[in-house]
């Protein structure tokens, strides 16, 4: 293998593991989770979606978003009572 292949080898793996870094905004989540912003704030607020507040706001991990997302699959959280009760559920297991 040539150099120039093994520097792009390299380049790719650093882009790969810093993509995986990357921490989500509110906003993005939002999309990712085809809801409303404010609705991952009380999910952040009522402590089943872990973030990490910024002077920009808050950032989520992808990791974070996975767990919440595997956590709570099939559950309705699509408002305060319902998210609150899925919570308390959750803890409980």
């Amino acid at each position: 293998m040539d150099i120039e292949k093994e520097v792009e080898n390299v380049n790719d793996v650093r882009t790969c593991n810093y993509n995986s870094l990357a921490m989500l905004s509110r906003e993005e989540v939002a999309k990712l989770c085809l809801c409303h912003k404010d609705m991952v704030s009380m999910w952040i607020g009522l402590g089943m979606l872990q973030a990490t507040k910024t002077s920009r706001g808050y950032a989520i991990s992808q990791k974070e978003l996975e767990r919440f997302q595997e956590a709570y699959k099939g559950l309705d959280i699509s408002n305060p009572v319902h998210a609150k009760e899925a919570f308390i559920n959750m803890n409980k297991r």
